[in-house]
């Protein structure tokens, strides 16, 4: 099990007030999709969010919609960068794990790698 707070920056927790709106998942989820789909800013992870809801709604909460691009950015800026790198690293190892992929596994075209 990942312990996401020892990601974040000392000083750097964001300051949200109230309930958290967005769950931790869709906070993840939807800028590794929207990259993976070319967006480069956290303006265009928003709108790619917001163009494919439907569909992220399939395995997404989403309580309350897309977040938005200042949301995005404000969650990604309290990381630390090379701890998130590294559990980001070791959650796509255990996912090709499970889909039966090796690193350099000619299959992994056809798989969507």
């Amino acid at each position: 099990m990942v312990r996401w707070w020892l990601l974040l920056r000392p000083g750097k927790i964001p300051a949200w007030s109230g309930p958290a709106k967005h769950n931790l998942l869709d906070i993840l989820a939807i800028p590794v999709c929207a990259v993976l789909c070319g967006a480069d800013s956290w303006v265009a992870v928003e709108r790619s969010g917001l163009a494919k809801f439907d569909w992220l709604s399939r395995f997404l909460s989403l309580p309350n919609a897309i977040p938005s691009h200042d949301t995005f950015g404000r969650f990604f800026a309290a990381l630390l960068p090379e701890q998130f790198r590294s559990c980001f690293a070791s959650w796509v190892t255990e996912v090709a794990d499970g889909l039966g992929l090796k690193h350099g596994d000619s299959n992994c075209g056809r798989a969507g790698c």
